[in-house]
């Protein structure tokens, strides 16, 4: 056997190998939502292992994990630039809704839906610049008027569901992926689109491999 027919052979036990660990990164919610059914369901099938991690990064850096990661969970806005489909492929998973977060026993969350006018003049938490989320809130602003008065930074929704649940202060929070808190309401806005997609993004060769096609419709019927 020549060394050309031997690489060729290990290539192709590379690529058909179904145990072979597969990476995969995600935002935070994504994560805390999806990473435990994806492993548990693919222990349960007799998949690949997983190895799984968390990346919380602004929107424009999510291209740069699919060289670290076999598969990258990622998110944007609807108005956000699309992924560099030159060098990445990007498989859509859902489109979730993003709701006004307040405390259970805040005066808006008498009400059904909202506008920038009802939240305008309320305190925020914002997320910190250059990552999702941010762009809705400057549209809640121009919608509103005023500019909002943020009080918070923080990226971390867990974090930020505990502090609007112990005051007066309003964020965004994402509609599939936000565990059931009774102490919050979520109510969503009439004027804007508010929403982002989360997407896989992957390397258009990385989806040879038989192991990370299982993984893949694994976590795609997860998220169904």
């Amino acid at each position: 056997m020549t060394a050309l027919d031997r690489a060729a052979r290990a290539v192709g036990e590379h690529l058909d190998a179904p145990g072979a660990p597969v990476s995969v990164a995600a935002y935070h919610s994504a994560g805390l939502t999806w990473f435990a059914p994806l492993i548990s369901r693919l222990a349960e099938t007799g998949g690949p292992p997983v190895r799984c991690a968390d990346e919380d990064v602004a929107h424009a850096d999510f291209p740069a994990l699919a060289g670290d990661y076999d598969l990258v969970v990622a998110h944007r806005l609807a108005h956000s630039p699309p992924w560099p489909a030159d060098r990445l492929t990007a498989i859509p998973l859902i489109e979730e809704p993003l709701y006004v977060a307040m405390a259970a026993d805040h005066p808006l969350a008498v009400r059904e839906r909202l506008t920038a006018a009802d939240v305008g003049g309320w305190p925020w938490i914002s997320v910190h610049e250059g990552f999702p989320l941010a762009g809705v809130l400057t549209a809640i602003a121009a919608a509103a008027g005023q500019p909002l008065e943020i009080w918070h930074r923080i990226n971390e929704f867990t974090v930020v569901a505990s502090v609007v649940a112990a005051g007066e202060v309003l964020a965004l929070l994402p509609g599939r992926t936000t565990t059931p808190d009774p102490r919050l309401a979520l109510r969503p806005l009439t004027e804007i689109t508010a929403a982002r997609h989360i997407d896989i993004l992957t390397r258009p060769e990385t989806l040879h491999r038989a192991a990370v096609r299982t993984v893949l419709d694994v976590l795609r019927t997860i998220v169904a």
